[in-house]
C-alpha cells in the first residue's frame, strides 16, 4: 500500500500521468463507483414507483376507518421513500468518485505522516511492485486473487438472488392473504393469522438484506480489482 500512497500523491502534486498499473486501478475504482450509481439509480425509480403505487392505494380507499389494508399500504409506501432516500444517497456519494476518481482513491489511500506500513508477505510485496514498475500486465499472484474475488461474488449474487426471490414472493403472498381475509371480516388474529404477520414481516426484512447484499456483491463482481484493493488494503 505504500507504493499506492506514494503515486497517488505524485500523480496529484505534479499532474503527471499515472503509469499503465495505476491507470488501470484509478479505472477501476471509477467503475465500482459508477455501477453503484446505475444500479442505485435503477433502483430508486423503482422504490419511487412503488412508493407512489402505495400511496395511489392509500388514497383510492374512501373509507374513513383506519382498517388493516390502510396501515399495509402506509408501512409498505413509508418503506419504499425511505429506500428511495436511501438509494439516493448512494447514488449522490458514489457519483463523486465516479466522476473524480483520482480525488476519491487519495482520499480512501491517504498518506500516513506518523507511520509507514512494514509489509513483509508476497502478496503486498508483489503489489507494491507492481505499481511501481508500472506494467500492464496484473501479476499471476495478484489475478489469482482477483479470480477468486469473482467467483466468490457471483456465488453471493446467485445465492442471496434466490433468497430475495423467494422472501419477496413469499412475503408478497403472506401480505395478500392477510388483506384478504381483513377484506372480507375473517382476519380474526387467530395463531395462524399472527404466524402470517411475524413471518410477513421477517421476509421484508430478508429481502432488503438480501438486496443489499446483491447489490455490494455486483460491485464486486464487476470491479473485481477495487473490490480485491478494500478487501486487501
Amino acid at each position: 500500500m505504500n507504493a499506492l500512497k506514494h503515486a497517488l500523491s505524485e500523480i496529484i502534486n505534479s499532474g503527471s500521468d499515472p503509469n499503465p498499473a495505476m491507470k488501470m486501478i484509478i479505472d477501476s475504482y471509477a467503475k465500482y463507483h459508477a455501477i453503484m450509481v446505475i444500479v442505485c439509480g435503477g433502483l430508486l425509480v423503482l422504490f419511487l414507483l412503488l412508493g407512489g403505487f402505495f400511496l395511489y392505494q392509500l388514497k383510492k380507499d374512501t373509507n374513513k376507518r383506519f382498517k388493516f389494508e390502510k396501515k399495509v399500504y402506509v408501512y409498505f409506501g413509508s418503506l419504499s421513500f425511505i429506500l428511495a432516500l436511501f438509494m439516493t444517497l448512494l447514488v449522490v456519494a458514489n457519483a463523486t468518485n465516479t466522476m473524480n476518481p483520482l480525488k476519491g482513491l487519495s482520499l480512501a489511500y491517504e498518506p500516513s505522516v506518523s507511520s509507514e506500513e512494514i509489509y513483509t508477505d508476497e502478496l503486498h510485496l508483489t503489489f507494491n511492485e507492481w505499481i511501481q514498475k508500472g506494467e500492464r500486465e496484473v501479476p499471476a499472484i495478484i489475478q489469482k486473487e482477483i479470480d477468486g474475488r469473482i467467483m466468490m461474488h457471483s456465488r453471493n449474487i446467485i445465492k442471496y438472488g434466490i433468497v430475495l426471490v423467494i422472501s419477496v414472493t413469499l412475503s408478497l403472498n403472506l401480505w395478500n392473504s392477510l388483506i384478504k381475509k381483513a377484506k372480507n371480516n375473517n382476519l380474526t388474529w387467530s395463531l395462524k393469522d399472527k404466524g402470517y404477520f411475524i413471518m410477513g414481516n421477517i421476509t421484508v426484512v430478508l429481502s432488503v438484506f438480501s438486496l443489499i447484499v446483491v447489490i455490494a456483491n455486483t460491485q464486486g463482481a464487476l470491479a473485481p480489482l477495487t473490490a480485491f484493493m478494500v478487501g486487501f488494503l
